[in-house]
Formats: structure tokens, C-alpha cells, sequence
């Protein structure tokens, strides 16, 4: 049957996927499944050419859930700590356009043998930073040649000075 338009041919579409919905959306799930890469590609696609829905989808599902977001990122914070600050401190070297090395914070801590750089005092049980000694906001590099253990009130005495 040939289509006079293209609103005919999307109207038989509409109704051909209504009468036929179970057995349309298990081939879709199954192609899927068998091809997730062509899938990923597909979504990707679909998402670059409609960022103004995509972001409009987002923040309506931001709205709606809030609360558990927040609260998934403060537990997920809470269990990687270590994982949480690499990322910050990355992300802000990255924003200067500065050097960034995958620094860990532990790795940095048994380096400085537990001792603040700054006020050369152990850490023991407190709470500890990892200072840039050159800082971000100073141009300094995320990497272990600028990077000192410190306990929290030094560092954040600190602040930016060198």
C-alpha cells in the first residue's frame, strides 16, 4: 500500500507498533543485548544531535530526584575518599590547564612517612590533606613533586600562599 505522505506513513507505524508493542520491545531489548556497541553509538548519536532534550530529560530527573542523588554522593564520597579527592584535585588542575598526574593520596602519606611537610609534627590519628605545595590557583601542577602531606588546620592556614 503505498503512502500519500509522510504523516500516513507514521500513523500506520504508530499502529502497527501498538497492536504489536510486546513483540517490538522484546526484539528491541534483544537486539540490544546483542549489539551494545552499536547500541552505545546509536545513544550517543541520538544524544549529540538533541543536547537541548537531553539536558531538559536531565534536570527534570535531577528535580524529581534530588535527595537521593545527594544522598548516593555523600555515601559513595563517604566509602572513597581517596577516589573523591583524586578527582577534585584533578578536575581543578585540569580547569587551570595545569599538569595532571594520578596522584594517591595513601601513596602520598607513606612517602612523607606520616609527618606534616608543613609543620613537621606527625600526623598520628587526625584528620590530613594532601597540600600542593605550588597551588592550583598559583599555577602549580597536580602531580607528586608538588604534592606534601599535611594535617587539615595547617593546610587550610595555608591557603594559597607558597
Amino acid at each position: 500500500m503505498p503512502y500519500k505522505n509522510l504523516e500516513d506513513r507514521k500513523a500506520n507505524a504508530q499502529r502497527y507498533y501498538q497492536a504489536n508493542r510486546e513483540r517490538k520491545d522484546a526484539q528491541s531489548l534483544q537486539w540490544r543485548l546483542d549489539n551494545p556497541d552499536k547500541h552505545k553509538q546509536s545513544c550517543a548519536k541520538w544524544r549529540s544531535t538533541n543536547k537541548e532534550r537531553t539536558r531538559e530529560t536531565s534536570l527534570v530527573y535531577y528535580e524529581q530526584n534530588r535527595d537521593q542523588i545527594r544522598e548516593s554522593g555523600r555515601l559513595y564520597y563517604q566509602a572513597n575518599k581517596d577516589a573523591a579527592f583524586t578527582r577534585a584535585a584533578t578536575r581543578r588542575a585540569r580547569k587551570r590547564d595545569a599538569f595532571v598526574e594520578a596522584v594517591s593520596p595513601q601513596n602520598v602519606f607513606d612517602r612523607d612517612k606520616g609527618i606534616c611537610q608543613i609543620c613537621d609534627e606527625p600526623i598520628g590519628d587526625s584528620t590530613w590533606h594532601v597540600d600542593h605545595v605550588i597551588p592550583l590557583a598559583r599555577g602549580g601542577e597536580h602531580s607528586y613533586a608538588n604534592v606534601q602531606l599535611s594535617h587539615a588546620v595547617c593546610n587550610l592556614q595555608k591557603g594559597v600562599r607558597l
